[in-house]
């Protein structure tokens, strides 16, 4: 598959279709999403259960019937996007292709079904798209770190991150349709089976666990569908409104264990469908609680499709948001802070005048200009970060905000100007942006000359 990012590929233009294929070893998803104004709009949903790791004999081979779910499941998602460019789709195959004796094979015959290109990507970069996904949804606290746990059909995947960027991340082979089948061959359930697995699979996790404790989190959330039927159980049974703690898994597993066989497992708020791989799911999540010592874990929407999505917006739209910031805050900087045409120091300086400050001196402006370089910097920063059109402008009107701020709030300004300052802040466009930077100057004697264009400063 070419790069999203080749020449070849046409600049994301609103109303464009993006689509994003997730080939997981319990289920397909595709999400279909529309881009307008830099954000997502998510306009089709599909998924299907596929259960390809079902499908794996040990030696790397695939039964005939999990391989044709697997294409019929792709030939109908194939239909619903035959008219979206390739450049706009990403279709990923995880971790039972992974296994695979020869993925060329299926791959061969899976993007003949699908009509697009399909990648196979590993376990540390499925968990970067994991995170990037959920932190979208469900955006993170400034400063603050963040572990999020996906539990898929064949891995799990454990990362570590701090806003949009990861710093640790792991992949297991260790999901729930995996374990289901090495600890529970035949469906046969029993607690000696179940302390045993939690063992060794305990064992596994402690491979990465004290690492993970030292750096610390401050919330766990999980992705994907063990974790949101889980969450799922836990509120049906009156223990939690959604969550799942270290006081209610317990209680969920003990009465999953009440049966004696997988089929015979009575959940509140377990679908039929999910019955099969539930057992390997709990036993999964109950490891990690202990591993990790977790307290509680906050169940998210998104997983890696989303992720997928955002990712892909990054890379063909990221550009044009650089630009955009680049050029609001070089303007600001440019108009307020150094001399011009106009001689926007003049005006700086005057403005403090009449409104009883003392005159600064030109390093005084000087001064300024370099403070207010760091903190556009730091917004610039945050908002590359965001890969997100809206979060970048927010930030880059927050940018000007700061070049404002320092300067008006010296100059003791009126409560006008501050409420300018203020919609500036929550304006819905980098136009109106514009407009309401150039308003101040204005408001203070002088202006900009700026618009969206171009940061011509008279």
């Amino acid at each position: 598959m070419a790069p999203l990012t080749s020449p070849t590929s046409p600049p994301l233009q609103d109303g464009d279709l993006l689509a994003a294929i997730d080939l997981g070893s319990n289920s397909f998803h595709m999400v279909v999403a529309r881009s307008m104004l830099g954000q997502l709009r998510v306009v089709d949903r599909l998924r299907e259960t596929v259960r390809m790791a079902d499908g794996l004999d040990g030696k790397g081979g695939l039964s005939a019937a999990a391989r044709q779910r697997a294409l019929d499941c792709l030939s109908r998602f194939g239909q619903r996007i035959r008219d979206i460019p390739a450049a706009r789709v990403r279709a990923l195959a995880t971790n039972t292709v992974r296994q695979l004796r020869e993925p060329q094979e299926f791959l061969a015959a899976a993007e003949a079904a699908l009509g697009k290109p399909i990648e196979v990507v590993s376990g540390r970069e499925e968990a970067r798209l994991i995170y990037l996904g959920v932190a979208h949804a469900q955006p993170p606290k400034a400063n603050q770190r963040r572990l999020v746990i996906d539990i898929g059909g064949g891995s799990t995947e454990f990362i570590i991150g701090r806003g949009f960027e990861t710093l640790e991340r792991e992949s297991l082979q260790a999901g729930c349709i995996a374990s289901t089948r090495r600890f529970f061959p035949g469906g046969k359930l029993s607690r000696k089976r179940w302390k045993e697995a939690l063992t060794e699979i305990g064992a596994e996790f402690q491979q990465f666990a004290g690492l993970y404790r030292s750096l610390g989190w401050q919330e766990a959330i999980g992705s994907s569908g063990t974790n949101k039927a889980i969450g799922e159980i836990c509120a049906a049974m009156k223990l939690t409104k959604g969550a799942v703690t270290a006081e209610a898994l317990p209680q969920v597993r003990d009465k999953l264990l009440q049966a004696d066989r997988i089929e015979d497992i009575d959940l509140p708020g377990l679908s039929s469908d999910r019955r099969p791989i539930i057992a390997g799911g709990v036993l999964v999540l109950e490891a990690a609680f202990e591993a990790l010592e977790l307290q509680r874990l906050m169940v998210s929407k998104a997983a890696m499709r989303e992720g997928i999505l955002f990712d892909m917006l990054g890379k063909l739209g990221l550009p044009e948001i650089i630009l955009t910031i680049v050029t609001i805050i070089t303007v600001v900087l440019v108009a307020i802070f150094f001399v011009t045409g106009a001689d926007s120091a003049s005006i700086v300086m005057g403005s403090l005048s009449e409104n009883g400050a003392e005159e600064p001196s030109k390093w005084n402006v000087v001064f300024w200009g370099v403070a207010t370089g760091a903190v556009a910097r730091k917004t610039y920063d945050d908002a590359a970060s965001a890969r997100n059109a809206r979060q970048a402008q927010v930030q880059a009107a927050k940018a000007a905000v700061a070049a404002a701020q320092l300067d008006l709030s010296y100059a003791r300004v009126t409560a006008p100007i501050a409420g300018r300052v203020d919609r500036v802040l929550v304006t819905d466009s980098v136009d109106a942006a514009f407009a309401e930077i150039d308003a101040l100057v204005a408001d203070r004697g002088g202006s900009t000359g700026t618009n969206a264009e171009g940061c011509d400063a008279r």
